[in-house]
């Protein structure tokens, strides 16, 4: 099973865009192909002094730089773990279900279950295009009218921070829904659409009970 998705396509991307294969690579690190292999597949995850090899000897990235990705990397795997936690454990109050992650809007639109299904506004291909994503089936009703039950969303899993009024994909204790945001320096809202629902106000010093998976991006209503 994949576990690290985003972290083996980065990987990936990088190598073909400086014309390495995997051998060549493999080689440079003194390990062998099909371990390198089974990093860009997503079935295992470098450690940091592994990843910072590749980055820095053999792709020949600044140091500086490379800190950077890592650190962002890391922070991007986490919430690829959140997603396919909830996937496996399929939980019975979980108001959604997912589908992997992809590293840009045109891995996922090159995925061809799905790309007959999108139409990807130029604004947000523009805005988006190298963010990780999650594709994401929604299976209650508490956003409505705005998202429905068996609605499609795209979330970017790539977001640093809160933008209140927007809509964000959130797991709240064992509870991983859609709900609208708004932070504040004494408590954060989390606000259903559908006024059969109760608002949530989690006071500050109980933040670290919530975790903002992703941002909501796009939704898509399929039509039989």
């Amino acid at each position: 099973m994949k576990h690290f998705s985003y972290v083996g396509q980065e990987i990936k991307r990088i190598r073909k865009s400086k014309g390495l294969t995997l051998k060549q690579v493999a080689k440079a690190l003194g390990t062998q192909h099909p371990q390198l292999s089974r990093y860009e597949q997503g079935h295992a995850i470098p450690n940091d002094a592994t990843l910072k090899k590749i980055l820095v000897q053999v792709f020949e990235l600044p140091d500086h730089e490379v800190n950077k990705m890592i650190a962002e990397w890391k922070a991007i795997t986490e919430k690829e773990r959140l997603l396919k936690i909830e996937a496996t454990e399929i939980q019975k109050n979980a108001s959604t279900h997912f589908a992997p992650v992809f590293s840009s809007i045109n891995n996922f639109l090159s995925n061809k279950a799905l790309k007959e299904e999108w139409i990807i506004p130029q604004k947000a291909f523009n805005k988006y295009k190298r963010s990780p994503f999650a594709f994401i089936k929604i299976t209650d009703n508490t956003m409505l009218p705005i998202i429905a039950e068996n609605d499609f969303i795209l979330i970017s899993i790539k977001e640093h921070g809160i933008e209140n009024g927007k809509f964000y994909l959130i797991k709240d204790g064992y509870k991983t829904t859609v709900r609208k945001v708004n932070k504040y320096k004494t408590h954060t809202e989390i606000i259903p659409e559908n006024r059969e629902y109760s608002a949530k106000i989690i006071p500050t010093e109980q933040e670290d009970k919530i975790s903002v998976i992703g941002k909501v991006i796009l939704v898509e209503k399929l039509i039989d």
